[in-house]
């Protein structure tokens, strides 16, 4: 038989050949004689292809609303985040059945094809809209995610970041983050999972760890660091989990996460010093009687919008997109210290006012004990005392927000300028590696003790071949005008791996790798309980453990789930049990809808 159109196929269960055109439309191409593959109007920029299945019960339609109704959808809430899956009525004459299926409704209505197999055009009880169906394709998107992040480690050492907090159902929460460097050269961190923890004991806490890196297939001998907040039972030097990961093993250095130490110096400072204790106490009082009640908050804002119109007719501010809007005092956090610079600025920028709303208070306040209070704030932050240490420490924590800001970044290696003075043996080891000014701070001998500390690594012979490699290296580096310019040790090793010297200093480069993986801070994991809260929120307090990591992996590591093909998810889907009708994809095109949306505000 001779076939028009191009032609493919797939094996059938029993061996079989099914043939299929993939060039003309319809259940049967006339031309070629053979079942035909539709394709689905795009949306967007992408669309859905779809066969038939080898099954004569199982027809074209029910292989779209599949496929239509798993990884597109799926993508679009797992990746927002803020969206809920289901509605509490999602009964046909629901006005309001919940996101999934009112963008199902909204994606039939403007597809008359899609319209014809999803919803109550599709066959008998084969939905796919199903509460379960949801998790299981959630679950799989989990999976795609996890087997991903699993093959980009593969063997390599790493670190880990953990940190526990609740949640807002009450229930404590352990987040795993591990940092590692890919084939690239560049160091990547990654969201394995969050875990419920019955109690945040040591060991209760390695357990949890232990099991979510089982689900990584990664071993915990490869673990080369832990960065943890300073609390016991993080830190212990006996019975911390610190201690027993290096029990286990003892090249799992721990490092003090750099932004919790820069919280703890400032903390002392404030507590310490008198006026500066001063300062925020009469700032903390200021909050409680000028935003005591919405009367008041509203005519302190309407107050500042006198005065910024004021100081526009006189020119003394300008117009621009983004200048001059509405503000408000801001209440400082007790542990987090970089909300304080924030409320300083709000303050200053909002004294006049904030003045004028005590003196109302203090002449028309109902008990004599407020107005008590009003004057003597009036008092107190009319003083010199007060206007100059307002301005002290917005200017030290305008420096320190900046260097914490800078330590929050994914890609900082431990080796920034502002640690080269560290007091440590590893840390003073790793600086040897710094490439800046043509490396001028190099030291074999410091090299090779560091690679001594990691007696794993590093064999006796590979302690003699890395001290001839060291010689050759340095002179390479220091002739070479692609690394002459190069200011931190991240982007020697991507240089390296861009130039293949990797290969010809593998020792160094391994060097390299266990320097880049020590963490600064544990920022990574404050990430993940922030996505925590808004994805189990008060409306959705009572989400599972485990479709809150589910969806909490697909949210935190959608970068990752853009190179995840959707014929992966569905066969996962398909696999994770026995269903009644078996999917047949010829090919799925990767879908980017969803990353429109994700440029929407929800």
């Amino acid at each position: 038989m001779e076939n028009v159109g191009r032609t493919g196929g797939r094996r059938t269960a029993d061996g079989g050949f099914l043939a299929l055109c993939t060039e003309h439309a319809g259940l049967t191409c006339t031309q070629c004689k053979v079942p035909a593959v539709r394709r689905l109007p795009s949306v967007g920029a992408s669309a859905f292809a779809y066969a038939v299945p080898v099954s004569p019960r199982f027809p074209i339609s029910l292989t779209a609303a599949a496929t239509l109704s798993s990884p597109f959808h799926y993508s679009i809430l797992d990746r927002a985040g803020c969206l809920a899956f289901r509605g509490h009525n999602e009964s046909f004459d629901s006005k309001n059945q919940g996101n999934f299926l009112e963008l199902l409704q909204f994606l039939a209505e403007h597809n008359e094809d899609i319209s014809n197999v999803v919803l109550k055009n599709a066959l008998e009880n084969l939905k796919l809209t199903a509460p379960d169906i949801q998790k299981d394709i959630c679950r799989a998107i989990s999976i795609a995610i996890t087997d991903y992040i699993k093959a980009e480690v593969g063997d390599s050492f790493f670190s880990i970041l953990v940190d526990e907090a609740r949640d807002v159902s009450g229930k404590e929460q352990m987040a795993v983050v591990i940092r590692y460097v890919n084939e690239k050269g560049l160091i990547i961190e990654c969201f394995l999972g969050i875990v419920h923890v019955p109690e945040t004991s040591a060991r209760c806490l390695k357990k949890g760890v232990e099991q979510i890196l089982s689900n990584y297939n990664l071993s915990h001998s490869k673990i080369r660091c832990q960065g943890y907040d300073g609390a016991s039972n993080m830190s212990g030097e006996f019975n911390g989990l610190k201690a027993l990961f290096l029990n286990d093993t003892n090249s799992a250095y721990y490092i003090h996460c750099f932004t919790h130490q820069l919280q703890l110096a400032l903390v002392a400072v404030a507590k310490n010093h008198v006026h500066i204790a001063l300062l925020f106490t009469i700032i903390s009082n200021v909050m409680n009687i000028v935003g005591v009640s919405c009367k008041r908050r509203n005519q302190l804002r309407d107050k500042q919008h006198d005065m910024t119109l004021s100081a526009l007719q006189k020119g003394e501010v300008f117009t621009g997109r983004g200048l001059n809007q509405e503000i408000s005092l801001r209440r400082a956090g007790e542990t987090r210290w970089g909300s304080h610079y924030e409320s300083l600025i709000r303050l200053i920028t909002m004294f006049s006012s904030v003045v004028d709303m005590l003196e109302i208070v203090l002449e028309d306040g109902i008990s004599s004990e407020q107005r008590g209070e009003a004057f003597a704030l009036l008092e107190s932050m009319q003083s010199f005392d007060f206007s100059f240490c307002l301005h002290l420490m917005k200017d030290i924590l305008g420096i320190t927000a900046e260097l914490s800001d800078a330590l929050k970044r994914k890609d900082q290696d431990i080796l920034n300028n502002r640690f080269t003075e560290a007091n440590t043996e590893l840390l003073l080891c790793i600086a040897c590696l710094n490439p800046s000014n043509l490396f001028c701070a190099f030291n074999k001998e410091k090299l090779i003790k560091m690679a001594n500390l990691y007696p794993s690594d590093f064999t006796p012979s590979d302690l003699m071949i890395l001290d001839n490699q060291l010689e050759t290296y340095i002179m390479d580096m220091r002739l070479d005008v692609q690394f002459s310019l190069l200011k931190d040790i991240g982007s020697l090793a991507e240089k390296m791996v861009q130039s293949r010297k990797e290969i010809l200093y593998r020792l160094i480069f391994r060097l390299l790798k266990l320097a880049l993986v020590l963490p600064v801070v544990t920022v990574g994991d404050e990430r993940a309980f922030s996505a925590m809260a808004i994805i189990k929120n008060r409306l959705r307090n009572r989400i599972g453990d485990q479709w809150m990591n589910d969806t909490l992996i697909a949210y935190i590591e959608k970068e990752n789930l853009d190179y995840i093909d959707n014929d992966a998810i569905i066969q996962l889907f398909q696999n994770m049990k026995n269903r009644r009708y078996k999917l047949l994809l010829v090919s799925v095109l990767h879908f980017k809808f969803s990353s429109l949306l994700l440029n929407q505000n929800f």
